[in-house]
Parts: structure tokens; C-alpha cells; sequence
């Protein structure tokens, strides 16, 4: 009885990571955080109790986060006089840290649960295209299941670059037939949220891989985007014309830019040597900003970010933070683009490299200029990239 359970817990692990994930996606907080805490149990239980041969090849997943988790509670400690390990944001990196590392533990077991990895995600392509739809289209709320239309537009695309993949892999007809109608659907979805930050990272997601690409199937992406942009342009479909020309349009009074100007003065005004060396604490930005901000002044509007990952770092974290989130993004896309170039011509995973690579791109550019570095959705979908990136590594050495 002992074994049955023991050997059927991989299988049940990586359905905790999926449903984790899924209700991250539709911002269901309460099943998140349920299957994430369950997942990080999951992972310190197998800390504890797995052989040893079976937790070395993950190290090289668990090493770099839990050192990323010390320097950040050290430079918090340092920074802030009501040090807490409860504050939201390093539970939030605490969290995400346990899903990174649960999946590379699946790696283990991979032979386990390979079958059951397509299948699963293409169940979380149609289970979240349906419920964001009757949401969006049915129940008539204005950003689906979600609060914040960056939300519902950072998902809708990488689903809809999840499904394109999908569509790629899948061999019977119906599977075909219904990926090309949640595309569609998840399309939709990203256009209509009208989010101008999700255009640029799709973008440069598009540009990033193009680049990766062989020339032939490299330009014909290029000139399959081309296309769908221009027709955007042309037909003004989901305000897309119209969004864009009022961004270049008035580029100087930008929400966003203004914003920036008010954080950048705040930081010049505000911070010590210490402080640009170590920042101020994770939950100082938007304790500071009112004082600094024009809309707080004016329209009585607070922000808790500048819609800046650099500025926001830099005054949370100073320096040495900001170099050490850099460091790790930057060594994230080398480990992803070198391992694509080395597979692309000898196994099927090099295609699953090109997948991270856009997940990637267009959820660290989106953020970046959207939303608070420390929330979930956007630490999580790093921990996802990363834990999939040491994965793949693992089984590609075994």
C-alpha cells in the first residue's frame, strides 16, 4: 500500500502544479494559493525523504532561487526597521521559489508523467479560452475572471502562443480543428483588453524568436506578423489603430511617463548611499510615492509601482538588487537561446525552448511597464520558465 502511494505521488504532484498554475491564470486566489502551498509542502517533504541521487540533479534549480530568496529577505532586513518574513511579496517569492523547484523535481519522474503533459496542456488551453469567454462574453465582465486587464491580456496571449504550439504538435484532426478555434477565441480576448504594453512584448517575443530561427522560417514569421499587425492597423480591430496613435501622439503626457519622472525625483530626493545601495524595502514604493506624486497631489490617485521594473527595483532593493534581477533574466534567456541552438537540429524539445522563449519575453516586457515586479502572476511565470528550462536540462543529461 506504502509503494502504490509512493509511486502514484509524481502523478499527483504534477496535477497540484498544474491546477496551481490554472488558477493563477484565472486569478482565483484562494485554489492558487490552496495547491501552492500544497506543492511546497510536496517539495520539502521530498527534500526530506528522497535519496540523495535523487535531489542533485536539481540543484542547479534550487541553488540560484533560494539565493535569490536571502539576498532579497537580507536587503528587506536592511532596508526596512519592521523586518517581516509575512510580507506579501517575499511570501509571493517564497511561493514561487516552491513551484520552480517542484517542477524541476518532476524531472525525476519523467517518464512518469510524459504522457500525461500534452494532454494536461491542452486541457488548460480549452478549460481557460472557455472560462474566460463566458466570462468576458457571457457574464459580461469587463476583464474576464480577472481584475486588471493586463492580467487577462498577459494570459490570453501566452495560452494563445501555448495552443499555436500545441497546433503544431497534435496530429488528429479534431485536436487541430478545436486549437484553431481557441486561438482564435484567445485572440480575441488579447484584443479586446487593448493593453498597448502586451502589443509591444508580443512583439518583441515575435522579433526575439524570428531571430533564433533559420532564415527561411524566420522571415516567413516576420511576414505573418507583418500582416496581422497591418490589418490590425488598417481594420482598427479591438482599438488597435487608435491606441497606437494616441500613444505616439501624446508620448510626453503618458500616465506612465509621468510617473516615471515623479519616481525618478523621488529616488534622487529620498534615498542615502545605503539606501541606492540597498533600497528602501520591498513595500516602500508605495508607502513614498504620494509625496512625490503629482496624480496623488492633484486627482488623488495612488499607484503602488511606477510601471518601471528598474525604477521600482532600484528604490525597493537599490543596485544591488536591480543587478542581481537583471543578471538572473539575462542568464535565463542565454540558458534558454543556447539550449535551443544546440537542439534545434537533434530533438523535439527544441521547440519547447522557443515556447519558453516567447512566454518569457512577453511576460517579463509586459510586466516591466505594467505591474509590481513581486506579484504573483509575474514571479510565478518566472519560477514556470525557469523550472521548465532546469527540467528539460535534467532529462536532456539523463
Amino acid at each position: 500500500m506504502l509503494n502504490k502511494i509512493k509511486s502514484s505521488l509524481p502523478l499527483a504532484h504534477f496535477y497540484v502544479i498544474m491546477l496551481c498554475l490554472f488558477f493563477q491564470a484565472l486569478t482565483f486566489s484562494e485554489g492558487y494559493r490552496i495547491f501552492a502551498y500544497i506543492n511546497l509542502i510536496l517539495v520539502l517533504i521530498a527534500g526530506v525523504f528522497c535519496r540523495r541521487q535523487t535531489i542533485l540533479p536539481i540543484n542547479t534549480g534550487i541553488v540560484p532561487g533560494v539565493l535569490l530568496l536571502l539576498v532579497f529577505i537580507g536587503a528587506e532586513w536592511l532596508a526596512s526597521a519592521n523586518f517581516s518574513l509575512t510580507v506579501k511579496p517575499i511570501r509571493h517569492l517564497l511561493l514561487a521559489i516552491g513551484l520552480m523547484v517542484g517542477i524541476a523535481l518532476l524531472s525525476v519522474h519523467h517518464t512518469k508523467i510524459k504522457s500525461r503533459l500534452m494532454p494536461a496542456l491542452t486541457g488548460l488551453v480549452y478549460a481557460y479560452t472557455i472560462f474566460q469567454c463566458i466570462a468576458v462574453y457571457i457574464l459580461e465582465r469587463p476583464y474576464g475572471t480577472t481584475k486588471n486587464p493586463h492580467y487577462l491580456a498577459i494570459y490570453s496571449a501566452i495560452f494563445l502562443v501555448i495552443s499555436i504550439y500545441l497546433l503544431l504538435k497534435h496530429t488528429e484532426l479534431i485536436q487541430r480543428v478545436l486549437l484553431i478555434f481557441s486561438s482564435f477565441l484567445l485572440g480575441t480576448l488579447f484584443l479586446y483588453t487593448s493593453s498597448r504594453p502586451m502589443w509591444i512584448a508580443l512583439l518583441l517575443a515575435v522579433f526575439m524568436t524570428a531571430f533564433c530561427l533559420r532564415r527561411p522560417t524566420a522571415l516567413i514569421l516576420l511576414l505573418g506578423s507583418s500582416v496581422i499587425f497591418v490589418g490590425l492597423a488598417m481594420t482598427n480591430i479591438g482599438n488597435f489603430k487608435s491606441r497606437w496613435e494616441d500613444l505616439i501622439l501624446h508620448a510626453n503626457t503618458e500616465e506612465r511617463v509621468i510617473i516615471w519622472q515623479d519616481a525618478w525625483q523621488m529616488q534622487q530626493h529620498n534615498s542615502s548611499h545605503l539606501q541606492w545601495t540597498f533600497g528602501h524595502g520591498v513595500e516602500s514604493f508605495a508607502k513614498d510615492f504620494p509625496g512625490y506624486s503629482r496624480y496623488h497631489m492633484h486627482e488623488h490617485i495612488d499607484f503602488n509601482s511606477p510601471h518601471n521594473i528598474l525604477l521600482e527595483l532600484l528604490y525597493q532593493f537599490g543596485i544591488v538588487g536591480l543587478m542581481l534581477v537583471l543578471l538572473g533574466v539575462v542568464l535565463l534567456y542565454f540558458q534558454i537561446i543556447s539550449a535551443y541552438l544546440q537542439r534545434r537540429n537533434i530533438e523535439q524539445h527544441a521547440w519547447v525552448y522557443l515556447l519558453l522563449l516567447m512566454v518569457l519575453t512577453i511576460d517579463f516586457f509586459s510586466v516591466s511597464i505594467t505591474l509590481p515586479f513581486f506579484v504573483s502572476i509575474n514571479l510565478n511565470i518566472l519560477a514556470l520558465v525557469t523550472g521548465v528550462t532546469v527540467y528539460l536540462s535534467n532529462i536532456g543529461k539523463r
